[in-house]
């Protein structure tokens, strides 16, 4: 299944700055295929065999964590049957990513 983590608060104005390969590399470390980011801004898009959102959640917010990447709050992970309880601009993003562009 195809996933889109929107890492908020990464590479903003200059503070907390990540490079996206590290990012990738973590991902890809946590057994997920197809990694991918866009521009400098914390989205990654990755593909996983496990479905419950609950454990991507935890393994990433807890290795980006460990690896010291990112202090704020990971904000989600998200697959596209949950936008109900998504923002509308994480919705548009999602999709942007995701190649789905409306």
């Amino acid at each position: 299944m195809k996933y889109i983590a929107l890492l908020r608060g990464i590479n903003v104005g200059g503070n907390r700055k990540v490079e996206m390969k590290k990012l990738r590399n973590l991902f890809e470390s946590l057994g997920y295929i197809n990694v991918s980011t866009y521009i400098n801004s914390g989205n990654v898009i990755f593909e996983s065999e496990y479905i419950d959102v609950r454990y991507i959640k935890g393994a990433i917010y807890w290795n980006v964590k460990r690896e010291n990447i990112y202090k704020s709050h990971l904000a989600k992970v998200i697959s596209h049957k949950f936008y109900k309880s998504m923002t509308i601009r994480n919705v548009n993003t999602a999709r942007f990513l995701a190649g789905n562009k409306k």
